[in-house]
């Protein structure tokens, strides 16, 4: 009865272990750290609980990528000769300056980002005339 028990931990202790050392030898060769062989992302801000919103560098192009769990989008592409890399600071520009940007440069004639304004106002409790 005791051997068993002894046994038991044991065989427990070592699937603990084999799960701790697993894990430590994929976080060490890399493959969770937000660079591989032709990409690298180097920012990723979460909208919500499951979309994100990743900058990534490949080849010679810069990405806005809108990332949920079923699909990627691309928001934008840059290219790389037009970015400063140099003056990039993680951190600095809000999730509201870089959407209010991608509206500002990506929608035609204004129109979506105009109903959009509206819904925000009705959403805010403002008067809007219709």
């Amino acid at each position: 009865m005791v051997l068993s028990i002894i046994g038991i931990i044991a065989a427990m202790a070592l699937v603990f272990f084999l799960a701790w050392f697993v894990t430590r030898v994929v976080a060490l060769n890399g493959s969770f750290n937000g660079k591989g062989r032709y990409f690298t992302i180097l920012e990723k801000f979460p909208v919500t609980k499951e979309s994100y919103i990743m900058l990534v560098k490949s080849f010679d192009k810069l990405l806005l990528v809108g990332a949920t769990a079923g699909r990627m989008t691309v928001l934008k592409e840059f290219d790389l000769s037009d970015v400063d890399l140099d003056e990039y600071q993680p951190g600095k520009q809000s999730f509201a300056d870089i959407f209010k940007t991608t509206l500002d440069g990506t929608l035609p004639e204004g129109r979506v980002k105009d109903a959009f304004n509206k819904f925000v106002n009705k959403k805010k409790g403002g008067d809007e005339d219709e």
